[in-house]
């Protein structure tokens, strides 16, 4: 999908320099560099889901493979969850997500990672986490996005090379009715290993409630049948 990269309407957020990360950056030159976008919306459901379920939660994480054709930078924006019960003892977590991607081959969506809950946030993957990053969901544009019950949250992406993971960058999508010509951007990110060099601001509790119920960015959507026709044909074209 051709689209110029969103960067002006956006909040960039970097790992805080660690040697975990420093050493990820070095061995990321196997991997394809995709730029990931999370729309705010989205980021602020999954977190609220996240205070609310009483149980571990899982699932995909799905938008568009995009590339700018300014730049030709490649790029994701996570536009939508799609969770993925499993019901302790009678299946695995692997199963589970291997079933949901079969599925949403069948409707033609594009997966672009995984999510999960966890009661804490380690600096790595667990063992679970690592295996599902290395045997379901390998390609260059994908990630694991892990959120903690205490409010704290990471992007990681598995380095072969290096044979685990890593914390990534990432950047927190605004809506076209949340940008402001002047003064600080407003974010719902509170995560402790993140930070940022944009001019922000922390949401109001009233804003966070009206931002979870705004609807998405329609222009990473598939808006017709005709879209997605090409846009299999495109994945082909290009091995995906």
């Amino acid at each position: 999908m051709q689209k110029p990269i969103p960067i002006d309407r956006s909040i960039r957020w970097t790992p805080r320099l660690d040697r975990y990360y420093l050493l990820g950056h070095l061995l990321g030159a196997q991997n394809s560099d995709y730029v990931v976008f999370i729309t705010q919306p989205l980021l602020i459901r999954l977190s609220q889901k996240v205070q609310q379920s009483q149980e571990p939660l899982l699932g995909l994480l799905t938008g568009r493979v995009c590339e700018c054709p300014n730049t030709a930078i490649p790029y994701t924006v996570i536009t939508g969850a799609s969770p993925a019960e499993v019901e302790r003892g009678r299946e695995r977590e692997d199963e589970r997500l291997t079933r949901e991607l079969a599925a949403a081959r069948d409707r033609h969506i594009e997966v672009l990672g995984w999510y999960r809950s966890r009661p804490h946030l380690e600096v790595d993957l667990s063992p679970a986490d690592a295996y599902l990053a290395q045997t379901l969901l390998t390609s260059p544009w994908q990630c694991g996005l892990v959120l903690a019950t205490d409010g704290d949250g990471a992007f990681f992406q598995y380095k072969g090379l290096a044979r685990r993971s890593y914390a990534i960058p990432f950047h927190e999508l605004l809506g076209f009715q949340a940008m402001s010509t002047d003064g600080p951007r407003h974010t719902c990110v509170e995560w402790h290993g993140y930070e940022t060099s944009d001019p922000i601001a922390p949401m109001s509790e009233q804003e966070y409630r009206l931002r979870s119920y705004a609807p998405d960015d329609p222009v990473y959507e598939v808006a017709s049948l005709k879209d997605r026709f090409f846009g299999r044909i495109e994945r082909r074209l290009r091995g995906r």
